[in-house]
């Protein structure tokens, strides 16, 4: 019960025709350069698409970002 209460806490967000249009800009942009995954890039424009910022331990991986789009 408090794992699925704690589950029940996110909110979720929809990866829709923006999201993937936009991961598809940030994986053709830097997926060689900065070898950025699928995963990535996923994440990255789901949060820009919903103009929250990003928390993360890995900022190298979001080279998408500004630093002041991080959460810290």
């Amino acid at each position: 019960m408090k794992a699925e209460n704690f589950l029940q806490s996110f909110n979720i967000i929809e990866i829709d025709k923006q999201v993937g249009r936009l991961a598809g800009e940030f994986i053709n942009k830097y997926g060689r350069s900065h070898n950025v995954t699928i995963a990535d890039v996923l994440i990255g424009a789901a949060a820009k698409a919903n103009s929250f910022k990003l928390w993360t331990l890995n900022k190298k991986h979001y080279p998408m970002f500004e630093d002041s789009e991080f959460l810290d």
